[in-house]
């Protein structure tokens, strides 16, 4: 009688942990989605702004939420709660199952330069950061599989990008529009060469996303974020990426001429700003303009050649593998004695602190060698084989022009700069932020394929 007693009880102790579990487990159902929105939202925004609305105390929640490893927290936490609730299921990426290859043979690439490398940790350290960003690219594939979760997800990346886009004109407006731009201290991606990648990155979908869709005020949203993308790109003076806005927003124009009319109430509007701002600031018309087209006198070019000739003896030096995966931030001062980095007249900023050949395809050379550089040209190939087998329909080569687009830009960007080097700075955040894109958009063009098929 006993024994049943202890029986029943244990009984009923294992069914009270059943439910706690159970109970556990919807709740992580439910929080892991608010935990990626809240992890993109803070990644693509580049988190708050740590003293806002004129607030100069510090406030333990500002600076909380201007942390820039917040949204790293979100993501993992998202992760988490993701694997308990439901494991871990690679099988359940289906839309981008073409990219395991390529892949392989890029982590490859990245494993065998990391193993002959002069620097075994450094390149071990990139090596697991890579991985890393690889891990987060898997769990992001599988969330927007769901195309609920992709929906909301462009909702929040369109205020997030809006957000971004305010404080940069805020900022410069403050700072004044007669200085050039160097850093916007309100956010975290902090420099307006990474701002201004970002920026360029988004402008095709919210350009592309004005002519497509029926809802109009999902249309509205879109073209009001992409003028105020395009303003704050233009108040950044930056030349290359100016130069790639107007690039991306031609390559749209020509790619979906059947939409002209309504491109060109959606550009009319920022040609006509854009005109007055020319007109009214000397700044503008002298230093960016001038040195757009005499940009062989600019002296970031002659500094530029002058890293990449340096570049590009490390690749001959070292053809195969590179220097080393991740080491060029080292391997550039302690084995090619780099005079080149001068910043604000101190020498050597940027030793083993993100210092890169200021070039994306030369830089994989040099770190990586033919066998990476070869991996990427394969990465590329793969995706643009894929967009050319979903462009036979008027609404997926809308999709593709976006892909397209995003590529384009992309690599009219990292001609004169690497931002995906390890060390750059907010180098994590640009490779997940570049990558999720890419990804989004794929889904998007494979979603829609299969909506009309």
């Amino acid at each position: 009688m006993v024994t049943n007693k202890k029986g029943k009880s244990h009984l009923r102790i294992v069914n009270n942990i059943m439910k706690t579990v159970n109970s556990l487990k919807c709740v992580l159902k439910k929080s892991y989605c608010w935990l990626f929105y809240l992890g993109l939202g803070f990644m693509v925004t580049g988190d708050f702004p740590r003293f806002p609305f004129g607030i100069e105390e510090r406030k333990i929640l500002f600076l909380a939420f201007s942390w820039p490893k917040l949204y790293i927290i979100f993501f993992s936490l998202s992760f988490l709660s993701y694997i308990f609730s439901n494991g871990l299921d690679i099988n359940k990426i289906k839309k981008f199952r073409f990219l395991l290859t390529p892949l392989c043979f890029l982590f490859t690439s990245f494993l065998l330069s990391a193993l002959f490398s002069s620097n075994l940790l450094l390149s071990l350290h990139a090596f697991i950061l890579s991985t890393i960003v690889l891990l987060f690219l898997i769990f992001f594939a599988i969330l927007l599989e769901d195309k609920n979760i992709a929906s909301i997800a462009w909702t929040l990346i369109s205020l997030s990008i809006l957000f971004l886009a305010l404080r940069v004109i805020f900022w410069r407006a403050n700072e004044s529009l007669s200085l050039g731009a160097y850093h916007v201290g309100n956010n975290s991606w902090l420099g307006k060469l990474q701002i201004t990648w970002v920026l360029n990155f988004f402008a095709p979908f919210f350009l592309a996303n004005t002519l497509g869709n029926k809802d109009k005020i999902f249309k509205i949203m879109n073209a009001l974020v992409w003028l105020v993308s395009a303003l704050a790109i233009i108040t950044l003076y930056s030349r290359t990426g100016f130069l790639t806005l107007i690039l991306t927003t031609t390559l749209i124009f020509v790619m979906n001429m059947g939409h002209f009319k309504k491109l060109l109430l959606s550009t009319s509007l920022f040609a006509s700003v854009f005109l007055f701002s020319l007109l009214n600031n000397s700044f503008m018309k002298t230093q960016l303009f001038s040195s757009l087209i005499n940009f062989y006198k600019d002296p970031g070019i002659k500094n530029r050649i002058n890293i990449w000739k340096e570049s590009f003896q490390m690749f001959t030096d070292h053809p195969i593998t590179g220097i080393g995966f991740g080491t060029y931030d080292h391997i550039a001062y302690t084995q090619y004695l780099t005079q080149l980095d001068q910043f604000a007249g101190i020498k050597n900023t940027f030793f083993k602190n993100g210092w890169h050949a200021h070039n994306f395809m030369l830089h994989t050379l040099t770190e990586t060698g033919l066998f990476g550089f070869f991996s990427w040209i394969y990465i590329c190939y793969t995706i643009f084989l894929y967009i050319r087998i979903y462009t036979s329909h008027t609404v997926n080569k809308l999709k593709s022009s976006i892909l397209v687009s995003l590529f384009f830009s992309f690599f009219i960007l990292s001609s004169t700069e690497n931002l995906l080097a390890v060390r750059v700075h907010e180098s994590f955040r640009m490779n997940l932020t570049f990558w999720f894109l890419v990804l989004y958009a794929l889904g998007s063009l494979t979603q829609e394929n299969e909506r009309l098929t």
